[in-house]
C-alpha cells in the first residue's frame, strides 16, 4: 500500500492492526521521497487474517493490493 511520509503513519497502521489481534510476521518500507512518500509491504500469516488486515485497512483510507506469498 501507498503512505504518506507523516510521523505516526507508521504507529497508526500497527495500532490498528494489533487492536484487531492481526500479527504483522515482517514488513518492509520502501521509501520514495518526502513529498511521495512509499510502499508499505505487510506480511500477515493466513488468508482471513489478510482479508481482515484489507479490510481495516482501506477503512482508513489506504489503498491496499493483496497477493498471497505461496501458491498452494
Amino acid at each position: 500500500m501507498h503512505v504518506p511520509d507523516r510521523p505516526g503513519v507508521l504507529a497508526g497502521i500497527t495500532q490498528a492492526l494489533g487492536a484487531e489481534r492481526i500479527n504483522i510476521e515482517d514488513f518492509e518500507l520502501q521509501h520514495l521521497s518526502p513529498e511521495r512518500g512509499g510502499v508499505l509491504m505487510l506480511l500477515v500469516a493466513g488468508e482471513g487474517q489478510g482479508e481482515r488486515a484489507a479490510a481495516l485497512l482501506e477503512e482508513q483510507g489506504y489503498g491496499v493490493v493483496v497477493s498471497p506469498v505461496l501458491d498452494e
